[in-house]
């Protein structure tokens, strides 16, 4: 199958029309039309039907798209193994995951892999579990940081520094500032901010949220600190995402409280009840990693085993 073709279907796949397709690529609707229309003759099968007035993939199309993908991705990884074969390796890592200690514990290992091979750049996505699990199943990221309270056996995995503690994120002028912590009793009664993505440590409240009055969600630590600034509820995080930005922490509200951008500030106090969130390094069984890949990996686990890799979760 030529790459071009395979190429032009991922497009459609994304923009929806051919006619958007064509604008993407310079040419004409036509040229659109032919190139699917030769792609079906190659692989023998209908990828696109009509619905009412438009068009949408069958689900042979939306095979062959996964497929593409991980064509497409096979091609450039060998491109970049041939380039690599060279004295300089070159290429990017992509690590995609959460907010964790244990990611921002990779960050060093990163300068060092850097300063040793110049020809390797990082790429770091932050996303949930899903997300970041489906890339490196695509084939779109190289390593993913994973919470290792989920099941991880599908993938290769090594276990990283760095513990987080869940924790209440609030005003400055919240009730429970000064607390050492926050009970289990307390969280009803309260306006919450919840993360989107599910955790195993939360999971007994998320599976009885009518207990609660959740108020808001949020996909990244900058998205909970607005809203807990703006006074939208109080937010349930990681202590690694509250130190993101400027916030105190935990019982002493008086000493060292940051004080946010619009003058609001934050306090962290911990959770009583939940256990501190740690993660690993996964990457895919079933494919080979580049040369970059395994500079990275070895760069992680000599870190590792010499004990260098700092946590980054500060004391309260």
């Amino acid at each position: 199958m030529r790459l071009e073709l395979l190429e032009t279907l991922i497009l459609y796949s994304r923009l929806g029309t051919m006619d958007a397709v064509a604008r993407e690529c310079g040419c004409t609707t036509a040229a659109v039309v032919k190139r699917i229309q030769l792609l079906e003759e190659e692989v023998g099968q209908t990828l696109t039907r009509r619905v009412g007035r438009g068009r949408e993939l069958t689900e042979a199309g939306c095979y062959l798209v996964e497929r593409s993908h991980q064509i497409l991705n096979l091609v450039d990884a060998t491109v970049s193994e041939l380039q690599n074969l060279e004295d300089n390796p070159q290429g990017t890592i992509v690590i995609a995951g959460r907010e964790s200690s244990a990611l921002d514990s990779l960050a060093p290992v990163m300068s060092q892999v850097r300063a040793r091979y110049p020809g390797i750049s990082f790429q770091v996505t932050l996303c949930g579990r899903e997300a970041a699990t489906r890339m490196i199943g695509e084939g779109t990221a190289s390593f993913a940081v994973l919470d290792d309270s989920w099941d991880c056996t599908a993938w290769e995995t090594l276990a990283l520094s760095g513990e987080d503690r869940w924790g209440l994120l609030v005003r400055s002028d919240s009730d429970v500032v000064g607390r050492e912590s926050i009970r289990r009793a307390d969280i009803t009664q309260r306006s919450l901010i919840m993360p989107k993505e599910r955790s195993r440590e939360l999971g007994y409240w998320l599976d009885k949220e009518k207990q609660l009055t959740v108020v808001g969600r949020y996909g990244t630590s900058r998205g909970a600190r607005v809203m807990v600034e703006a006074g939208v509820g109080e937010a349930i995080v990681l202590e690694n995402m509250a130190l993101g930005g400027s916030v105190g922490l935990g019982g002493d509200a008086g000493a060292g409280l940051g004080v946010a951008a619009d003058g609001a500030g934050l306090v962290f106090i911990p959770l009583d009840w939940l256990v501190g969130l740690t993660c690993v390094l996964a990457w895919d069984k079933q494919t080979r990693l580049s040369r970059v890949g395994e500079i990275f990996l070895e760069a992680v686990r000599a870190a590792v085993a010499g004990g260098s890799m700092a946590g980054g979760s500060a004391a309260g």
